[in-house]
C-alpha cells in the first residue's frame, strides 16, 4: 500500500508549500509528489510566475503531467513584489471562475483531488512573515495560524480586485524585506479572505516535522 501524507487535522491536502528552505528537508515526500499523477479540473486555472524555468518545480510538474497552466515570466533580476503584477497578468488571462494561485519554486501538487471552496482561501503557516502586526490576533485551531500568500484557491474576479489593489498600494508600504506577502496582507484590510488553518487544501512545511499515524499514513505537524 502506498504511503499517504495528511495534514495535522487528517485532511489529504492537494498542494504542499516547501517554503523557507524546507524543500531539501523533505526529499522523500517531494520525490513522492513528483511521481504522482496530477490532474487539474477543467473549471480551474492554475496561475504561477517565475524568472527561471529550471527552478520552477511546479511548472515542471504540471508540464510533465500535461496540465494546462498560466505562467507569467520575468527576465532579469527578481524581487518578490514582482509577483503581484505577474499574478495579476495571469488572472486577467484566466477563463475560469475558479483559479489557483501558486508560487513556482517551492510548491508541488500532491495528487489528491482538488476541492473547490465556496470562498477564496489562502495557505496557513506557522511563520508570521514578515513579523509585522497587521491582522488582528484571533484564536485558530492549530499552530498554522498565520496567512501565507504562496498558495490560494478562489474566485478569479475577487482576486483580480485584491491584486489590483495590492499593486496600487505597493509603493506606499515600508517593505525592507521586499516581501509581496507584506503587501498582500495590507491589501486584505480592504479585500479579506479565508485562511486554511486546518489544512483542508494546502500544507506548509516550514518549521514542521512528519509523524507516523499508522503503517502507511503520516501527518505533518
Amino acid at each position: 500500500m502506498a504511503s499517504r501524507l495528511i495534514s495535522s487535522f487528517g485532511h489529504p491536502f492537494f498542494a504542499g508549500h516547501f517554503q523557507g528552505g524546507s524543500y531539501s528537508l523533505y526529499k522523500y515526500w517531494t520525490d513522492f509528489f513528483q511521481n504522482q499523477i496530477i490532474t487539474i479540473p477543467d473549471d480551474v486555472t492554475v496561475i504561477t510566475c517565475y524568472n527561471n524555468y529550471d527552478n520552477a518545480i511546479l511548472a515542471q510538474q504540471l508540464t510533465k503531467n500535461k496540465c494546462q497552466f498560466i505562467a507569467s515570466t520575468h527576465k532579469g533580476a527578481w524581487s518578490n513584489p514582482l509577483k503581484i503584477k505577474l499574478i495579476l497578468d495571469g488572472l486577467t488571462k484566466a477563463n475560469t471562475d475558479t483559479v489557483i494561485i501558486s508560487d513556482a519554486n517551492d510548491v508541488l501538487f500532491t495528487g489528491s483531488p482538488i476541492i473547490i471552496p465556496e470562498t477564496t482561501i489562502y495557505n496557513a503557516t506557522k511563520n508570521n512573515y514578515p513579523m509585522e502586526k497587521i491582522e488582528e490576533e484571533h484564536d485558530t485551531p492549530s499552530q498554522f495560524r498565520y496567512f501565507n500568500a504562496g498558495l490560494c484557491i478562489g474566485n478569479k474576479e475577487y482576486l483580480i480586485k485584491l491584486y489590483t489593489y495590492a499593486a496600487e498600494i505597493a509603493n506606499t508600504i515600508h517593505n525592507p524585506q521586499e516581501s509581496e506577502q507584506l503587501i498582500i496582507r495590507n491589501a486584505l484590510k480592504k479585500y479579506p479572505v479565508d485562511v486554511d488553518y486546518e489544512g483542508k487544501y494546502f500544507q506548509t512545511f516550514s518549521c514542521t516535522h512528519v509523524e507516523r499515524r499508522s503503517e502507511n499514513e503520516f501527518s505533518v505537524v
